[in-house]
């Protein structure tokens, strides 16, 4: 009798502003559902891939080997939350590649 086992991995996930999240997600390209019941945020990539998120426990649970597409999707939020901070002070935030970015005083 075959036994299919699919691994799930849990991982730290601290989105403390939802606005800066549903931005992130759309700047993926990505889509975002809500179980309003739970509070589970559902996460769905391009590739049709799913991470759980939930805020409240600030947890991320997807499938074994999803690792880079989470990465992506923290990288996005802090770049999401990047912007406001440089916006709140009058800065700009220019990105120079995926990793790397400026934060310039006054106007590009």
């Amino acid at each position: 009798m075959p036994c299919h086992l699919i691994q799930k991995v849990a991982v730290k996930f601290t989105a403390k502003h939802r606005k800066l999240l549903d931005e992130a997600v759309k700047t993926l390209g990505w889509q975002l559902t809500e179980n309003k019941w739970s509070g589970e945020i559902v996460v769905t990539t391009k590739k049709w891939n799913q991470i759980s998120l939930n805020l409240s426990e600030e947890k991320a649970t997807y499938r074994q080997g999803r690792d880079a597409e989470v990465n992506e999707l923290k990288r996005a939020y802090t770049n999401e939350a990047l912007k406001l901070g440089a916006d709140m002070i009058g800065w700009k935030n220019q990105i120079t590649g995926s990793n790397k970015g400026l934060l310039l005083k006054g106007s590009l």
